[in-house]
């Protein structure tokens, strides 16, 4: 399970490897790791990272990433500088965050704070405060497994699925195709070869 700011850090390379029409600030960087967090637990059967996600005020927020960034950061975009000593994704998990980025990119901070505003997960933790209250509960992760096990898969993350099922289905061929290992010839050899050094 890798660190919510490793995949912060690839967030941020993806929002500086093309043209962007909205800025990556702090607040959508928080609800794009929601959008990873959740979409891991369908399309990939486990936590993308181990950082409990709150309800804030305005959506949901990795506190642990939230408070590594500068204090003043305000509307600025984040930078890449933020995140050097992260570790790096592995090639599978960085062509997760890629799927996920491909399906949530063209939203702007205030539709994705929005849209989190609509969805149980933050509703349910957010309870009954007014909308310009306080509050930073835990959204439990099985209350946003439910919710987006209920919802329909965006294109580019169910392309991502399906490719690593086929993947897995792949390894799982080719490791059935490996020749079966003869315990008792190997035993043997092993006895003949201790044997022989004698």
């Amino acid at each position: 399970m890798s660190l919510a700011i490793s995949v912060a850090k690839e967030l941020t390379r993806l929002a500086d490897s093309g043209p962007e029409p909205d800025p990556l600030t702090n607040l959508r960087l928080q609800k794009l790791l929601y959008y990873v967090q959740g979409w891991s637990l369908v399309a990939r059967e486990s936590q993308f990272f181990p950082e409990g996600i709150e309800a804030w005020r305005h959506g949901p927020v990795v506190p642990d990433v939230y408070h590594g960034l500068p204090k003043d950061l305000g509307c600025d975009p984040i930078i890449q500088d933020y995140f050097q000593s992260a570790p790096d994704l592995s090639a599978e998990e960085r062509r997760f965050v890629s799927s996920v980025w491909e399906a949530y990119k063209g939203y702007s901070a205030t539709a994705l704070r929005q849209k989190t505003h609509q969805e149980s997960p933050w509703k349910d933790a957010w309870g009954d405060r007014p909308a310009d209250g306080t509050g930073n509960d835990l959204i439990g992760i099985d209350a946003i497994d439910v919710f987006f096990a209920s919802q329909d898969m965006p294109g580019p993350i169910e392309r991502y699925e399906r490719e690593r099922i086929q993947m897995e289905r792949d390894a799982t061929r080719k490791l059935a195709e490996r020749p079966r290992i003869n315990k008792a010839k190997l035993a043997a050899r092993a006895t003949y070869v201790s044997g022989s050094l004698r």
